[in-house]
């Protein structure tokens, strides 16, 4: 893929930043944006204005961290504009590790470290919203579903941590649900990634052992109103490299994107569920370099961000078996999420640019091949990298 074009944008505080557009990039849109297409993804969302007259402006947020003296911070990003998120004041370290909108607010989730015990937090804008009492637990993902807001990591209940989700729509009454129970020389699990179908909540993760060959990886599904004798729990592979990170509905049918036994990209379409469950496993990376760790769905298609054999940001689109590799960038970086924004998709990681590792967005349309239609934003930001985004209008 060549990069035949180069044009200027404003990003922040008005800091010059080049924005990117690859051989055959499509027009801008410039007309109102079309109505979203209805999909399962928690990151997704819909373009449109108020038809009273208010004129809106499309609104990038990023959810991210800043290394300084060896050590990430938490940030996000709207449209360029960094803000650093709160930590307690003995923490030293923390990240944001996925980002949706209640309200017209941005939420964030991720956790905050202090010699190596971290605490799971959510924070509403610039403030801390939610944080477990608890150390040694993690949030890696959030999602809003109708009035609700749902986080899913590693959190503890009856003093003992496992993969969970929980729902945080009320903050004074957190209610969690461990998604697995430790049996045998297990050492504990941890849920990656989040999303929803009408009626139920779908998360990936791994679960630990004691003898690493046998670590697993696992989908799991429980109701919304996270009753316990509702899960359900589907082994996707095992092996001490597996490591499913991401998860998104096409027609009712899971897709987990991650890291499977050989340590390579792949991605498990899964038919059905438990022990009777139909597992097809595609490996989309040759190499322990490739990564996936997003998936999202738009217009019939299945689509998976993450890193490609050499190190470079990519996407992969198809469903079922087959998948065509799409590289975004002749840099080194990767894709860490993607959201779907009306007619467009737009993916969030980093690349290594000018000198240092850089925060980066990008934006497509479910037609991109891999000689066409990938337009990228670099802020200006030393050492930074994202880890979610949404896009809304305001």
């Amino acid at each position: 893929m060549k990069n035949t074009k180069q044009r200027t944008t404003f990003l922040g505080n008005r800091t010059a930043v080049p924005v990117r557009t690859f051989k055959g990039a499509a027009a801008l849109i410039t007309a109102a944006l079309l109505a979203l297409l209805i999909t399962a993804c928690p990151n997704a969302s819909g373009g449109g204005n108020t038809g009273g007259g208010t004129t809106l402006t499309k609104v990038v947020y990023l959810a991210g961290s800043i290394t300084t003296g060896g050590n990430p911070k938490p940030h996000y990003w709207k449209n360029g504009t960094k803000h650093e998120l709160p930590m307690d004041s003995r923490m030293t370290r923390g990240l944001a590790r996925s980002l949706t909108l209640k309200d017209g607010k941005a939420y964030s989730t991720g956790y905050e470290d202090a010699s190596g015990e971290s605490y799971a937090v959510v924070w509403k804008e610039n403030n801390v919203h939610w944080k477990s009492p608890e150390g040694w637990t993690f949030a890696h993902a959030i999602l809003t579903e109708g009035a609700s807001l749902y986080i899913a990591g590693k959190l503890k209940k009856d003093g003992l941590g496992e993969a969970s989700v929980a729902d945080i729509t009320d903050k004074t009454r957190v209610r969690i649900a461990h998604l697995h129970t430790r049996e045998g020389t297990e050492e504990g699990s941890i849920a990656y990634g989040v999303c929803s179908s009408p009626s139920a909540l779908y998360a990936v993760g791994t679960i630990y052992n004691s003898d690493s060959s046998q670590t697993k990886g696992a989908l799991w599904t429980i109701n919304k109103a996270l009753d316990k004798d509702s899960r359900t729990e589907t082994e996707l592979a095992t092996g001490s490299s597996v490591h499913p990170k991401a998860v998104c509905l096409l027609d009712g049918t899971p897709y987990a994107a991650g890291r499977n036994a050989a340590g390579n990209a792949a991605v498990w379409k899964v038919t059905g569920t438990g022990s009777s469950a139909a597992i097809t496993e595609t490996e989309l990376g040759t190499s322990a370099g490739s990564d996936a760790t997003a998936v999202c769905t738009k217009d019939g298609l299945v689509f998976i961000g993450g890193m490609s054999n050499d190190g470079k940001p990519c996407v992969w689109k198809g469903k079922d078996s087959s998948f065509t590799a799409i590289q975004l960038s002749t840099e080194s970086g990767t894709v860490n999420a993607l959201y779907v924004f009306g007619n467009d998709i737009y993916a969030a990681g980093f690349l290594y640019t000018g000198g240092g590792r850089k925060a980066a967005y990008w934006k497509f349309t479910s037609g991109i091949t891999p000689d066409s239609d990938a337009q990228v934003t670099v802020l200006t930001d030393n050492n930074a990298e994202a880890f979610g985004i949404v896009v809304t209008m305001e």
